[in-house]
């Protein structure tokens, strides 16, 4: 491990920002055009923060992540935190610390 004083110290660091990744894949990828997207947030703690934020910046998402009726993803995709399905935690309300990775398949993904 390195000594804190020899660590570099990132921007998000001194910022307060939390760093998270989410990989984006089957009909949702082709949506957004990339299959990884990175966010520095600090007021974003939870799954359901991620994906309000994910539809902000790319709208296109909207009719197909959200259910019309329940404005919800988890009826049109499966969504992993850190390797585990978001059910198994807390659902949408399924935290997310600094490092996280949130990983979105579209549940009409195809073959």
């Amino acid at each position: 491990m390195i000594p804190f004083f020899q660590r570099f110290i990132t921007r998000s660091e001194l910022m307060g920002l939390m760093q998270v990744k989410i990989k984006i894949m089957g009909t949702l990828k082709r949506i957004v055009g990339v299959d990884e997207i990175f966010f520095e947030e600090e007021s974003a703690n939870s799954v359901e923060d991620y994906i309000n934020l994910l539809v902000m910046n790319y709208p296109a998402l909207e009719n197909e992540l959200l259910d019309p009726f329940l404005k919800n993803p988890l009826p049109n995709s499966l969504i992993l935190v850190d390797g585990v399905e978001i059910n198994n935690i807390k659902g949408i309300d399924t935290p997310i610390k600094d490092g996280s990775e949130i990983v979105l398949l579209s549940v009409t993904h195809g073959g």
